[in-house]
């Protein structure tokens, strides 16, 4: 079974489609130009609005290394919003070619457990794998 896509859209620094697979929302979405807290915020709260279930799947592409900026406090923020629009699971995948990046994949997980959410974030600069794991990670739940 393929991906179906189900929309494009926009937000600052950020372009996004959605897509769906086994009934889920997966987020593909592109850094543009340099993404903090007033970039991720409106993608985020848009995003929330469509999911219809307690899971969130998510690929970030950063491969074009704009500046990326996410401080301790800002994702416990971003933990609460998630938690209270119902995820009760996190699957994120991160492309990206700066390998410290797998610090701050264990650090989202760790501040989703704190959230009581089950988070799995995958650093990659492999899109293709990235994709895999998202697939994964649908049938898993799909599976349940």
């Amino acid at each position: 079974m393929e991906w179906r896509q189900v929309s494009s859209n926009s937000s600052v620094n950020i372009t996004y489609d959605i897509w769906e697979y086994l009934g889920e929302y997966i987020y593909l979405a592109q850094a543009v130009g340099p993404v903090g807290m007033e970039e991720r915020l409106p993608f985020i709260r848009q995003t929330l609005k469509t999911v219809t279930t307690g899971n969130y799947f998510c690929i970030v592409n950063h491969r074009d290394s704009h500046d990326s900026v996410m401080t301790y406090d800002q994702m416990v923020y971003f933990g609460d919003l998630l938690r209270d629009a119902g995820i009760r699971r996190l699957y994120y995948a991160v492309v990206t070619h700066d390998a410290a990046y797998a610090n701050v994949a264990r650090l989202i997980e760790a501040v989703a457990t704190l959230k009581e959410i089950h988070a799995e974030v995958l650093s990659t600069a492999d899109y293709t794998e990235a994709e895999e794991f998202i697939t994964r990670k649908i049938i898993e739940v799909a599976d349940k």
